[in-house]
This record gives C-alpha cells, sequence and structure tokens, in this order.
C-alpha cells in the first residue's frame, strides 16, 4: 500500500478521537483512538489498512452498513499510528485533529502514574484542547511540547 495514498484515505475517512469519560479527573478517564470508516462494501480496503500497521481490530455493522477500522492499544498507538503520521503528514484540516490527537496522547501516557491533582492539571488541558476550534487558541501550539 502506498504511505501517501494512506494519508489521503485518513484525510478524507479517518478519525482522530480523544473522548473523556464523564467527571473525568484522571488520565485513566482518557481515552484515544484512531479509526478509518467506510462503507462495509469497502472492508478489503480496511484489511489493506490493517495488514500495512500491523495492528487494530475491523468492525463490521450491517445494521448500518457501515466497516471500522480501529487502533485503540496506547502501545499500538504509539509504535504504529504516531511515527507514520510523523513520517507522512496529513495535509487537510484533519491534521489539527491529529495534532490534539498527538498532544493528548503524550500527554496521557508522560502523565498518567502522577499524582492525581498533576493528573487533573493534564486532563483539563485535554479538555481545554478539544473543545477549542482551531487548536491554536489561547497560547496551544500544538507543534511544541507544552509538556
Amino acid at each position: 500500500m502506498n504511505p501517501y495514498w494512506l494519508c489521503g484515505l485518513v484525510d478524507g475517512k479517518g478519525r482522530f478521537d480523544v473522548v473523556l469519560s464523564d467527571g473525568a479527573t484522571l488520565m485513566k478517564h482518557v481515552h484515544l483512538s484512531f479509526s478509518i470508516v467506510m462503507n462495509r462494501q469497502d472492508t478489503a480496503v480496511l484489511h489493506r489498512c490493517k495488514r500495512f500497521f500491523g495492528v487494530g481490530i475491523i468492525s463490521d455493522d450491517p445494521k448500518t452498513g457501515v466497516a471500522t477500522y480501529k487502533v485503540e492499544s496506547a502501545h499500538h498507538i504509539e509504535n504504529s499510528i504516531l511515527p507514520f503520521f510523523e513520517e507522512y503528514p496529513l495535509v487537510s484540516r484533519k491534521k489539527i485533529l491529529w495534532m490534539r490527537f498527538r498532544r493528548s496522547f503524550m500527554w496521557k501516557w508522560r502523565h498518567q502514574e502522577s499524582h492525581p491533582d498533576y493528573q487533573q492539571k493534564y486532563v483539563n488541558k485535554i479538555k481545554h484542547l478539544i473543545s477549542c476550534k482551531s487548536g491554536f487558541e489561547n497560547g496551544y501550539d500544538l507543534d511544541k511540547s507544552n509538556t
């Protein structure tokens, strides 16, 4: 699979989700996933994506006619998804969602063992980051570390 083609597919059909549980105060309440969602008739494309990355699962919902390739494991995100999009950057507005996802991932995995008060500080940063319309508001430069 051509990595540039895959990058274009993700620009159109990919998702970088950062979801916080209700009342999130600790890093264990932050859930991250990467997915590609397509018509279930295109499941073969999702299987090619899975073979390319070597990780993830594919689910098929006959009721909605949608198939999804999804990666949720922190280890798989860190070792397969992050390096791919660092080498082959997105070019659409989806790049902003990628940058939010990457920043949230870095904060989560750096601070998941920290004191609960410190974790809450970063959960609040993630809440703020995902609520920003552009991602660059209020001093967040997503290309910089901001640890």
